[in-house]
């Protein structure tokens, strides 16, 4: 009998849940889409960046379903770069850029390669984890860029969504964030991948602090996978500057809906 009624209070608590958290997402215009959760307040003039755009799921999204906000794709594998140049070459608002992402410029870095693609990686040890590349050429050599090298090559004032996935690279590149990187980005989707090496761990954390330091307010949903990771799907956003509504600037959305 009480095992019933546990289960049945269980039931509709999670009922409860389910339709508290359709309705905050709705509210706060939430989408997740690949594994990035990223606020919808687009228009025309709207820019998103694509660091690591892998295969180009989340840019075909993206682009389908914005087709008047530039974007801006970046990918250091070769292959996927091509990739995606033959799929988006046609589109005069995507920008497709073969080169690595980190905190600075570089004219020349090394570039591992997997077999898995999108696992390939500016750092040797977490590459290795999706297998040694097919071809026997395990490494290539590619331009480095940084965020702000972006922001200076294709003169942008501002970037609406920063969507990150780069492999371990982000540490680095979040490490190096400023306080001026924070005016010109409202919102930050990253997969931090600690999850990989959970000596990756404090870095991951730093990263955070950082960045809610500087005025981000945060979201995120965790993995299981390997050594698990709290932040695999985290988003960062500047509330005061989305202005979809004038409360939900002065609102957080709640953790809670992702545990």
């Amino acid at each position: 009998m009480v095992l019933k009624l546990r289960t049945k209070i269980s039931s509709v608590i999670g009922k409860i849940k389910f339709f508290t958290r359709a309705i905050v997402i709705g509210w706060f215009r939430l989408e997740c889409v690949y594994d990035h959760f990223f606020i919808r307040t687009f228009n025309q003039n709207t820019v998103i960046v694509d660091f690591g755009a892998g295969k180009g799921e989340f840019a075909a999204y993206i682009t389908g379903r914005f087709p008047h906000a530039r974007v801006f794709l970046a990918e250091a594998n070769p292959d996927l770069a091509q990739k995606l140049i033959d799929i988006f070459g046609a589109k005069g608002n995507v920008t497709v850029a073969n080169t690595a992402i980190g905190a600075h410029s570089a004219s020349s870095v090394k570039f591992y390669l997997s077999r898995d693609l999108i696992s390939s990686s500016l750092y040797e040890s977490l590459s290795k984890l999706g297998g040694l590349a097919e071809s026997g050429a395990c490494e290539v050599t590619i331009s480095m860029h940084s965020l702000n090298d972006f922001f200076a090559l294709y003169n942008l004032d501002r970037i609406d969504l920063l969507k990150i996935d780069i492999e371990g690279a982000e540490f680095e590149l979040f490490e190096n964030f400023s306080k001026r990187d924070f005016t010109r980005v409202t919102q930050i989707s990253v997969e931090f991948h600690d999850f990989l090496d959970p000596l990756l761990r404090d870095r991951m954390q730093s990263c955070v602090d950082r960045l809610q330091k500087l005025g981000y307010s945060c979201i995120h949903a965790g993995i299981n996978f390997m050594y698990g990771s709290e932040y695999y799907n985290c988003l960062f956003y500047d509330r005061k500057r989305l202005g979809w509504n004038n409360l939900s600037r002065y609102l957080k959305i709640p953790q809670w809906l992702y545990r």
